[in-house]
């Protein structure tokens, strides 16, 4: 069993260029996630108030927004699996 220690939340810790990509690319699937959620939750309302135009185009933003943060997703397992078969 490894020994690892947590640093502090007083120590900096370190992050190289290429975790801090990692990093930004989990904020911004979370930011799109929440994002499609929204789109989600208006798509219901508006077919709630008879607007299926309007739900319709919510739906297939929400749709889209949804296929890239998949495709996002597969980038980061793909950079995890990479880094994973360096070590």
């Amino acid at each position: 069993m490894t020994n690892t220690t947590t640093p502090s939340k007083t120590e900096k810790v370190k992050i190289s260029p290429e975790d801090q990509k990692h990093i930004d690319a989990h904020k911004k699937i979370a930011a799109d996630l929440q994002t499609a959620s929204k789109l989600h939750l208006d798509a219901a309302k508006q077919h709630e108030e008879g607007n299926s135009q309007n739900a319709l185009m919510c739906s297939t933003d929400a749709k889209n927004r949804t296929e890239l943060i998949l495709e996002a997703q597969k980038e980061i397992a793909k950079a995890d699996a990479m880094k994973k078969n360096k070590h």
